[in-house]
């Protein structure tokens, strides 16, 4: 199989090379990246196994378990053993300060020739023309089989300009203890005023029906999306400060007054909650498919009572769940484009080994790799990608594609804001959405 698939790289990047040298002649230029555009044949050449090596620079986001590392190096090794003439240099990137560090190489000229990156990175550093062009790519992949997660493609396309190719998704749901359920003889429940009611039964003594943490800002957009609110409206303005996101703030509200959440969850860390939940002191807690390893590496006994609970319907009838879409980037900076490229198709072609070995928390944005066994196999990655994907949403919906603006709103933890605003107390709602509103509003102003 690698044979045929790089007999066929080598096709695409012969005939690539042919309409660039026709171009020339006829004195136009490769428009396909933003700078760099005189960066053509040679580095053609090099993405064929031909010419000068190429020299490329992968920054990755650390994805998955303590494994991760060590098994995307192996990926890298891989690649190179393939295509000898370009040479990958792996560096992973801590998450703390990451969006800094990524700001300073962009503009300070430090040597980024490809990455993973969160949602929006991409869009704000096309907004700035550091980003290459990878329609052709996306095509090509699609060509070949590849079936992209629903939204991820439009996530990181601007009027015709692909950012970046859809990497993984990061779906949200509830895990909850199962045989707390089964003892109580309740059933599971599916909206939200039955999960109120569960919460309530299962809190007595020092037990809480839900860990709940105020930085958990995922949490919140549970409820936030999940009852139909957004940031923005479709045609990407400011439009927190609606009946929908008020109901969240009230469900949280609802949640503090019944003491069906810890005291001084406001302040409380995600990874507070987290040790709640596993300690047996809460019976349900909003997280990621990441938690589910964790669970299980901390205790088979809570893992193998474990289990998400369905995309829950809100109030007004939503059944909606909010998703991280996370992409691979290239940058126009670099001297390789061409080579960015094929490493970018090969990784998204290739990287499989990402969930079966690297305990990759998000799904594989190719939905064809929910086939892979450390997907299928698993109840609680299986679970998710059956039932609450299909439900999933982008933090820019209703807006089709991201926008540089939702790089800064990120930056800014509104979400955040307003879990610890409401746990802390604060019930005046209209003025907290009010001004958040218009806050919403400058950001998207000063990005235009």
């Amino acid at each position: 199989m690698k044979k045929l698939r790089k007999a066929l790289c080598l096709v695409i990047a012969s005939c690539m090379a042919l309409s660039l040298a026709a171009c020339n002649s006829n004195g136009n230029t490769d428009s396909s990246s933003q700078g760099n555009e005189s960066a053509g044949s040679q580095t053609e050449s090099t993405a064929n196994g031909e010419g000068e090596p190429a020299e490329l620079v992968f920054w990755d986001m650390p994805w998955g378990s303590s494994e991760y590392q060590n098994v995307a190096q192996g990926l890298i090794d891989d690649f190179m053993e393939e295509y000898p003439n370009i040479k990958v240099t792996y560096q992973s990137i801590p998450w703390d300060s990451s969006s800094v560090t990524f700001q300073t190489a962009v503009t300070s000229g430090t040597t980024l020739d490809v990455s993973t990156g969160p949602g929006f990175q991409s869009l704000q550093f096309h907004a700035m023309g550091k980003m290459i062009d990878v329609s052709d790519v996306m095509a090509e992949l699609e060509e070949e089989g590849t079936e992209w997660s629903a939204g991820t493609a439009e996530q990181f396309n601007v009027d015709g300009f692909q950012t970046a190719l859809p990497f993984n998704v990061d779906p949200r749901g509830i895990f909850y203890r199962a045989d707390w359920l089964e003892e109580a003889g309740l059933d599971v429940p599916t909206t939200w005023d039955e999960l109120f009611e569960v919460m309530e039964a299962m809190t007595h003594d020092d037990v809480y029906g839900m860990a709940l943490a105020g930085d958990n800002h995922w949490a919140f957009y549970q409820f936030m999306f999940g009852n139909g609110g957004a940031y923005v409206t479709e045609d990407q303005q400011a439009n927190i400060n609606t009946p929908e996101v008020k109901g969240a703030l009230e469900f949280y509200a609802k949640m503090r007054d019944s003491g069906v959440i810890p005291p001084g969850a406001a302040g409380s860390k995600e990874d507070d909650a987290k040790k709640m939940y596993m300690q047996g002191k809460a019976w349900c807690i909003p997280c990621g498919p990441d938690f589910g390893p964790v669970i299980e590496e901390t205790s088979q006994e809570v893992y193998d009572n474990t289990e998400v609970l369905p995309v829950l319907e809100s109030p007004n009838g939503t059944v909606r769940s909010p998703m991280g879409m996370n992409g691979l980037m290239g940058y126009s900076d670099s001297k390789y484009p061409e080579a960015v490229k094929t490493f970018m198709k090969w990784w998204t072609l290739n990287n499989g080994a990402l969930w079966e070995d690297g305990g990759m928390g998000a799904f594989p944005a190719d939905t064809t790799k929910n086939e892979l066994p450390a997907i299928k196999d698993n109840k609680i990655k299986n679970f998710f990608a059956e039932e609450v994907m299909p439900h999933g949403c982008s933090l820019n919906y209703p807006s089709l594609s991201a926008f540089p603006a939702m790089s800064s709103l990120e930056g800014e933890d509104l979400a955040r804001e307003l879990s610890t605003e409401v746990l802390g107390g604060n019930n005046d709602f209209d003025t907290i959405l009010s001004d958040m509103n218009d806050r919403i509003q400058q950001i998207i102003d000063s990005n235009n």
